[in-house]
């Protein structure tokens, strides 16, 4: 009994594993398609003229959306990966945001910011799969870590549907 707890358990790490090696693949392929200049650009500035803010000073926050054409609807743009740097006083962060072909977050990246960790998010559709802060890892993310995820797919759901207003 024991050993086909202990084989249901591996063949669950086995397919988590490979859905997390299938979004990086995804990763690397959108950012390769960024580096080639194969992928569309959408750029949004806040504060671009760099007036300070009150109780706050410098502040700007940067979106690039990064998209295609989806050529089974074209012309319907594709919206894949949005990187996003912002500056709070001497303080600086970039975000960015994976999703697939049918606009689901695959994948949530953080670093800098007030306490100058990194984050990585991975998804599976609606649930988190693997959250990992500095070296940290976990393949079974609790209350804190599950919470922060849907605060990331709250937000990334504002992304995507504000990139669609103007596509």
């Amino acid at each position: 009994m024991m050993r086909a707890i202990l084989l249901v358990a591996l063949a669950a790490a086995s397919g988590l594993c490979e859905g997390i090696s299938e979004i990086r693949e995804q990763y690397y392929q959108v950012k390769d398609g960024i580096e080639n200049g194969d992928m569309y650009l959408t750029e949004l500035e806040i504060n671009s003229t760099g007036a300070m803010y009150p109780a706050l000073g410098t502040y700007g926050r940067s979106f690039d959306f990064y998209w295609d054409i989806d050529q089974e609807s074209y012309p319907s743009s594709r919206l894949l990966f949005i990187a996003v740097s912002s500056t709070y006083a001497a303080v600086e962060e970039n975000e960015e945001f994976l999703f697939n072909t049918s606009g689901e977050l695959l994948f949530y990246y953080r670093s800098g910011g007030y306490d100058m960790n990194e984050e990585r998010f991975y998804f599976d559709g609606p649930y988190l799969q693997r959250y990992i802060i500095g070296e940290e890892v976990t393949d079974r993310p609790g209350e804190e870590a599950r919470v922060n995820g849907e605060r990331i797919r709250l937000e990334a759901d504002k992304l995507f549907q504000s990139f669609h207003l103007v596509h």
